[in-house]
């Protein structure tokens, strides 16, 4: 995990409430009271904490080493399975997370988000609060899931990586090829916070 909070399962979901250091410090019981037995205090946004945590998260993940790890590991999924008209698809080619352990094929937005996950644990779909076929066809609201693209759109000369993947795109060499090429200028001129 990221250092900080994250759901109980370790993914980091940037949802900036009572942290499990503030839960362990004051306890409930299960009628919501603290051990002291006065009433449980409503979560409360840790905003200072979580600003400083999406700052850290943004930093790593568009560091060159990183974004290019990411990327590559990207190159690699593509190659294992492609896919078009979705984030992933599972082995019976039903629509499914691309953070989901039955994701054996992803389209090029879908492996850059599979890779995060597995590299930095780092679940889109938590962070946006979509389920798959919302994810599908809602716009990019996170800056830092941008910058995580923006190589790859510079490399492609367009904006739209969904849909030169699902209508351009010739098959799983050229995704592939997009992405290691991506990989490639991302330590030499990302400025991937910038156009």
């Amino acid at each position: 995990m990221i250092n900080g909070e994250g759901d109980p399962s370790g993914v980091v979901t940037m949802r900036g409430f009572e942290s499990a250091a503030s839960r362990a410090v004051n306890p409930t019981d299960a009628d919501g009271r603290r051990a002291t037995g006065q009433p449980a205090r409503e979560p409360v946004p840790e905003e200072a904490t979580m600003n400083e945590l999406a700052v850290e998260c943004a930093n790593q993940v568009v560091d060159p080493a990183m974004h290019e790890k990411i990327l590559l590991r990207a190159a690699e999924l593509v190659a294992m399975g492609w896919t078009r008209g979705t984030a992933a698809r599972d082995a019976t080619a039903q629509k499914v997370r691309s953070t989901a352990p039955q994701a054996t094929r992803w389209c090029l937005v879908g492996a850059v988000d599979r890779a995060l996950y597995e590299l930095l644990n780092l679940d889109v779909y938590a962070l946006l609060g979509l389920e798959v076929d919302a994810y599908d066809t809602a716009p990019c609201p996170s800056e830092l899931l941008r910058a995580l693209r923006r190589p790859l759109q510079h490399v492609l000369g367009g904006p739209d990586l969904a849909h030169w993947n699902d209508h351009v795109c010739p098959g799983p060499a050229a995704a592939e090829q997009l992405l290691r090429e991506a990989a490639a200028t991302v330590t030499r001129s990302c400025d991937c916070f910038g156009s």
